[in-house]
């Protein structure tokens, strides 16, 4: 009876542990110059795609009701704006891109996915040829004024941006704040254009599983 009992408290808690689940909301930034969509349905549906089965290592579903939201480039926002000051974990959003969240992701959902046409520049005092992808994640973005964007991700619409970046992103908003030197983690972290050649099953190691599950709200 005791094995029994056990058994069947490992099996619950094995299913918990499965069924943790963080839903995702998609922002696409319509095209300053065409006014289309910088990026379209199927792009998004392959990055999807490509993050839900990343996180399958970490037993997390990845949820997304299949709509994408377009919006515009607000008012007095320059197209080649920056995402953020400073370097390193000490980051601040400018006020550029605080603009376009406020617009985005105007409901505050925790999770959100905002293509943005390229290229995408990170931050303004450092040089910059063009980024893939930015979280606003927790451990980087400490300022108070900042707290209420944690967890976009801006994504860039560059066609030939690995289509694990957005799952890569997410990873940093759910805290795994290093990037490392191998090309088969998910967390890989040289920038384009050398991430475009890569492929590899984009794992995860334990530890950086561990951080995830986590942070999870």
């Amino acid at each position: 009876m005791k094995w029994f009992v056990a058994f069947r408290r490992k099996r619950v808690e094995l299913m918990v542990r499965f069924l943790a689940a963080t839903f995702v909301f998609v922002a696409v930034m319509r095209d300053p110059a065409t006014g289309l969509p910088c990026v379209d349905q199927s792009r998004v549906n392959g990055d999807i795609q490509a993050t839900r089965e990343r996180f399958v290592q970490a037993n997390i579903k990845i949820e997304w009701d299949g709509s994408i939201h377009p919006f515009s480039l607000p008012p007095n926002v320059p197209t080649d704006w920056h995402i953020r000051y400073g370097v390193g974990n000490d980051l601040t959003l400018t006020d550029h891109a605080k603009a376009i969240l406020d617009v985005a992701n105007s409901n505050r959902y925790p999770f959100c996915l905002v293509y943005v046409p390229a290229p995408l520049y990170g931050a303004t005092n450092t040089y910059n040829s063009g980024i893939a992808g930015s979280a606003v994640a927790k451990y980087a973005f400490t300022n108070a004024t900042d707290a209420v964007y944690l967890g976009n991700m801006f994504i860039s619409s560059d066609d030939v941006v690995s289509m694990y970046v957005p799952a890569h992103e997410i990873c940093h908003v759910l805290g795994v704040s290093n990037h490392v030197s191998e090309a088969w983690n998910l967390m890989y972290g040289l920038q384009l254009p050398k991430t475009k050649a890569v492929t590899g099953p984009k794992r995860l190691t334990s530890e950086q599983i561990e951080t995830i599950r986590g942070s999870l709200p």
